[in-house]
């Protein structure tokens, strides 16, 4: 979908924060064994009746230490990975993809990957709650404690936009 948009188009915040959720909902169960590692929009699919199926779980770390990866070894793709996984693969919990998932709802909302201290959503797109600037901001943290830290804990905090905008 945001490779067929032209520049300047952004999608509807309500369609952005949809995908965002349906995306928390599949993190929070797949954090039950796994961290994915490389959440970015081309492995972010969206069904013909809008349902959203996340891809490509090829170097995603099981929570089984007995696969774990070796702590030199680096992986993801670098617009997406958080800070602490771009030092070590290895040692990445759920708040690492709750990063990537920050990144992807700036991009989304925007049309750029944040980069240093990003400017605020709200005001780089018209109609983008400010409330979402927050938002954006907890999820590219690069200071882990102060992260998300969970999928869950991300979809609780946008659904009171989802519900504002719903009302609407």
């Amino acid at each position: 979908i945001l490779e067929k948009q032209r520049t300047g188009d952004r999608l509807p915040v309500r369609q952005v924060l949809h995908i965002i959720d349906q995306l928390c909902v599949a993190l929070d169960y797949a954090h039950q064994y796994t961290i994915h590692r490389d959440i970015k929009p081309e492995n972010v699919m969206i069904t013909k009746d809008n349902h959203i199926k996340l891809m490509d779980f090829g170097i995603s770390k099981l929570m089984d230490n007995r696969f774990a990866t070796s702590a030199s070894v680096v992986m993801g793709t670098p617009y997406y990975m958080s800070p602490e996984q771009q030092v070590s693969s290895k040692n990445v919990d759920a708040r690492a993809d709750v990063y990537s998932v920050g990144v992807v709802l700036y991009e989304m909302l925007t049309g750029n990957v944040p980069s240093g201290v990003p400017k605020p959503a709200s005001e780089m797109m018209r109609g983008v709650p400010p409330a979402l600037d927050d938002i954006v901001a907890r999820c590219v943290e690069p200071v882990l404690a102060k992260r998300y830290k969970s999928a869950a804990e991300l979809r609780a905090a946008i659904h009171p936009i989802i519900e504002m905008l719903d009302e609407g």
